[in-house]
């Protein structure tokens, strides 16, 4: 037979493995401070003296349903502010601040695992250009549909984040630089693929640049050096002629593997 407040602690067991939260009114034929204070440190939010009065006990649960509903908003709303501070609200993809956080929790892990971790860095091919030409609602609708696009090749544990303006970052998990070469070309050639019909029916076939790495060619990686050796790469995908990767086998050393 369980005391009331061996049943509240069974309930909170089992509140935190389901994740939920349940409001909890201890009935008692005690009513000696000692008492009331061994329920509330077992997890009881109320308690109610026997005899009672049904109208009481409804009064008390009434206050328990808006407690729960007003912490059930509050939690809505907790979840909805993470997500906008983890998630570019434009393209639905991680922030530049996380995805920063997550290449370091990855690079963490590949060290602990013994796994290298690859990381690209793209941008759009003459968007200054698009802006200029078509206004900055057609930049946001050739933005939005690479984005997709590139989320949409790559596998469900890879990460894909905005870094700046046009520049995404892609976290590739568990891949070397010959994954790299490999994700990044055809990541290059699922974009080029792409025909993005504007309002005024322009069609626009987008392509870009980018600069790859990964880990293994670091001997002390981090998430700093990562992404300046992508970026020095990207720049000179840049001044070869653009619509290429330059995969970085070496820190700040490049090779060129260019898309056809």
């Amino acid at each position: 037979h369980l005391s009331g407040p061996d049943l509240a602690r069974k309930i909170r067991t089992i509140d935190q493995q389901r994740n939920t939260y349940t409001y909890i009114v201890l009935v008692t034929a005690r009513n000696k401070i000692q008492d009331l204070a061994e329920g509330f440190k077992a997890g009881a939010d109320d308690y109610i003296t026997k005899p009672f009065h049904p109208l009481e006990l409804k009064a008390r649960l009434q206050a328990g349903i808006r407690i729960i509903s007003l912490e059930r908003q509050l939690l809505a709303y907790q979840k909805k502010l993470e997500k906008l501070a983890t998630t570019d609200s434009l393209l639905n993809i991680k922030t530049r601040r996380q995805i920063l956080i997550d290449i370091s929790s990855e690079l963490a892990r590949g060290e602990r695992e013994n796994q290298t971790v690859g990381v690209i860095m793209f941008d759009i091919d003459h968007f200054k250009k698009i802006n200029d030409t078509y206004g900055h609602p057609a930049g946001d609708i050739v933005l939005k549909k690479i984005a997709r696009q590139l989320k949409k090749n790559i596998r469900k544990y890879d990460q894909i984040g905005r870094y700046g303006g046009d520049e995404l970052i892609i976290l590739l998990p568990k891949c070397g630089i010959a994954d790299v070469t490999h994700i990044s070309q055809r990541l290059l050639k699922s974009v080029a693929r792409l025909k993005i019909r504007l309002a005024d029916k322009t069609v626009l076939r987008p392509t870009l640049s980018g600069g790859a790495t990964s880990s293994e060619v670091f001997s002390h990686p981090t998430p700093q050096s990562l992404i300046k050796t992508c970026d020095q790469a990207l720049y000179q995908a840049k001044t070869k002629g653009r619509n290429q990767v330059i995969i970085a086998s070496r820190p700040y050393s490049l090779k060129g593997v260019t898309h056809g």
